[in-house]
């Protein structure tokens, strides 16, 4: 053994896993600094070379914490009761820990705690920090954060939620420890090493099975479509080098992750081939089976949890999207209902009052329709903002189904295509808001039917199947399908191909996209806690399917428990034994004008306020059967004006019917002496008032 003065200093290794030796060993080649490597397999190898005296000088020792007869804890308390173990530097070097392992390690005298690296290339980063720190201050670093180490090598510490759940890097190692076999291409066009590789993997837990390449020629496809888990990349290549390589590949090719292999010994590569996207590299003489091994696994673990946290990225911005639409589309949709509902109520009174010019009548039913899709489409911007969860119960999906079919059915017929239905004889008992499953499948159900325009055998299919613990809801049609560049767009709100943006005329001319169905499906969906996927090809159709969780509870909502959403209509006219004395309270001075007229000719004593203020002021409580209470008002609104209303004394609870342009979060309980019977959406037809009201 050469003598210790050849070397900057020691690391003695207290593990029992001859892989992290390995791995260490390999680390300290590359950091360029002469270090002496000793193993030990357990603590009392340890205590019995202080208690000697033949531990180096200078050393730094590494301790498992994990180990059989004697675990690190026991071996770091025995260290520190020995004169020559008093101020060893100590740095406990453990695969997973909690902060409970970090208080008792360091009450117990270590110096440093550093969690096990997860790949070749951050051992080295660690390793050269802790000796590179040591030789300048002469003791090992009290944290990881005294390390100079780019913070994108640094390994971050793990920690156990109290519920056991994984921490990220659990979760990469439970994924690298995986035993199914994955596919790994070697782009080498020496065959000797190629043969070395098969041979080396041959027998590892993982599988893999390998294929080869020896030119560059095709590459970007066999990457792209060859299902490849990771790829291996001779740095020499047919007089390429790897990094020339790796520019060559087009920037749209989705390639596995890489690890470059070596024969040089230039100290610039790591930078340049990390700087590339590079997993990892290995030198041909760090070719042991299981360092290979090792390194491919975690190759292919880290580019998994880089996938997860890209889609948790991409899911959290929609989200964020989402509902920065959903808060502005919950202003302009009330001040865009308040208008329209003066609009419907003035239009319906001149449809009632207008008898004897069949033009005028019809020009009102038709701009009446115009109105009827403007409140369909503010539903929709407020469906986006909506933070309440609905009537959430469990309910079986079969029969729900089936009665949501049924109404499309006449639709259907009309496009001349087949709706069908293809359920199990199973019940399917799932936790949603029918009103929600309703608007979902009528949503997709009419961009199927609008797909399939052009079909020579249009055809729609609603199917049920339970997977497990799941049931999975999919619509499918054979229409015209949707472009790939269109695909990313499709949950965007607003986007949609049809009616004026219909570039080469698929659908049908007369109909016309908002381009909110698909977001308001995506928002019910989750608020399920659900997944819906889109599957299409142009030209061959498609698939949307929807998982959601299988409730053991039994069905609470029977059909038609929750009326399908939207207002009941009525007539105007009001039973004779009903006067109800009805107040008004909406600060829109057309529409109390409107509700006043219309009321009155309904045979109802009524009073109109715009003020709250005067309405608390001037209006005798025992004087009102029903207050309409408008619930956003500038300066008070309807949930103060309520506050303002409870009195635990009143005998008989006053009734409020809320009138709102966007959804009322309402008081639950409401005040005492108060009892709020309903709540009617803005726009609405004063016929659906006069429904509510005589409801009441």
């Amino acid at each position: 053994m050469a003598p210790e003065t050849l070397y900057d200093t020691t690391v003695v290794m207290v593990d029992d896993d001859e892989e992290d030796v390995l791995m260490l060993r390999t680390a300290a080649r590359r950091m360029g600094r002469d270090i002496r490597i000793i193993h030990m397999n357990g603590g009392l190898a340890l205590l019995d070379a202080v208690d000697q005296a033949t531990l180096p000088e200078r050393c730094v020792v590494l301790l498992d914490l994990n180990m059989p007869t004697m675990d690190g804890f026991t071996v770091l308390e025995r260290l520190r009761l020995r004169p020559r173990g008093e101020l060893l530097p100590v740095v406990i070097y453990t695969t997973a820990s909690d902060q409970l392992q970090v208080d008792r390690a360091y009450a117990s005298g270590a110096n440093a705690f550093l969690t096990k690296p997860s790949s070749l290339g951050e051992t080295t980063s660690v390793m050269n920090a802790v000796i590179a720190h040591w030789l300048e201050f002469g003791r090992v670093p009290l944290s990881l954060r005294d390390v100079q180490v780019p913070r994108e090598q640094r390994p971050p510490r793990e920690e156990r939620t109290p519920c056991e759940e994984r921490t990220p890097r659990e979760e990469v190692r439970a994924i690298a420890s995986d035993a199914t076999a994955s596919r790994v291409l070697v782009v080498d066009d020496d065959p000797d090493l190629v043969a070395e590789i098969r041979m080396l993997l041959r027998g590892s837990p993982r599988g893999w099975v390998v294929d080869a390449l020896q030119t560059v020629d095709g590459l970007g496809d066999r990457l792209q479509h060859g299902r490849y888990d990771v790829w291996i990349l001779d740095h020499h290549l047919a007089g390429m080098v790897g990094d020339q390589v790796l520019r060559l590949l087009p920037a749209d090719v989705a390639r596995p992750p890489v690890v470059v292999v070596t024969g040089s010994a230039d100290p610039a590569l790591p930078e340049t081939y990390l700087s590339l996207g590079v997993a990892d590299f290995l030198t041909k003489e760090e070719l042991k089976p299981a360092l290979l091994d090792r390194t491919l696994r975690f190759a292919v673990a880290q580019a998994q949890a880089k996938q997860a946290l890209e889609r948790s990225q991409q899911d959290l911005l929609r989200s964020e999207r989402l509902a920065t639409i959903g808060r502005m589309a919950s202003g302009v949709a009330h001040e865009y209902n308040n208008l329209n509902a003066v609009v419907l109520a003035g239009l319906e009174r001149l449809h009632r009052h207008i008898s004897s010019d069949p033009a005028a009548r019809d020009l009102i039913t038709r701009v009446l329709g115009v109105v009827e899709r403007s409140r369909r489409i503010s539903e929709s911007l407020l469906t986006l903002g909506r933070p309440s969860e609905g009537a959430v119960a469990v309910i079986d999906l079969r029969p729900h189904l089936a009665d949501t079919l049924a109404l499309m059915e006449l639709r259907a017929r009309r496009f001349g295509a087949t709706l069908q239905l293809v359920s199990g004889e199973q019940p399917c008992p799932v936790r949603i808001d029918s009103n929600d499953l309703h608007q979902v499948l009528s949503n997709l159900v009419v961009n199927a039917l609008h797909a399939v325009h052009r079909a020579t055998d249009p055809r729609v299919t609603v199917s049920i199947e339970r997977r497990a613990q799941q049931v999975v809801l999919t619509v499918r049609d054979n229409g015209v399908g949707i472009e790939a560049e269109d695909m990313p767009r499709l949950f965007q709100p607003f986007f949609s191909r049809k009616g004026p943006h219909d570039r080469s005329g698929l659908f049908p001319p007369s109909v016309g996209g908002t381009g909110l169905g698909l977001p308001v499906c995506q928002v019910l969906v989750d608020r399920a806690g659900g997944d819906l996927v889109v599957s299409s090809r142009p030209g061959a159709g498609t698939t949307v399917s929807i998982t959601l969780r299988l409730c053991e509870e039994p069905v609470t909502a029977p059909l038609g428990a929750t009326p399908v959403t939207g207002t009941p209509s009525g007539t105007m006219a009001v039973r004779p034994t009903d006067r109800l004395r009805v107040v008004v309270l909406d600060d829109n001075t057309h529409l109390s004008q409107l509700l006043h007229d219309t009321l009155s000719d309904a045979g109802f004593p009524v009073r109109t306020y715009i003020e709250p203020l005067r309405f608390l002021a001037e209006q005798p409580l025992d004087e009102i059967d029903l207050l309409v209470l408008d619930w956003q008002m500038p300066g008070m609104g309807g949930g103060e004006v309520l506050q303002h209303l409870g009195d635990a004394q009143r005998v008989s609870p006053l009734r409020v019917l809320v009138i709102s342009g966007a959804p009322p979060v309402l008081p639950h309980p409401a005040p005492p002496g108060v009892d709020i019977i309903g709540v009617v959406m803005k726009p609405f037809r004063p016929s659906e008032l006069i429904e509510r009201i005589n409801g009441a």
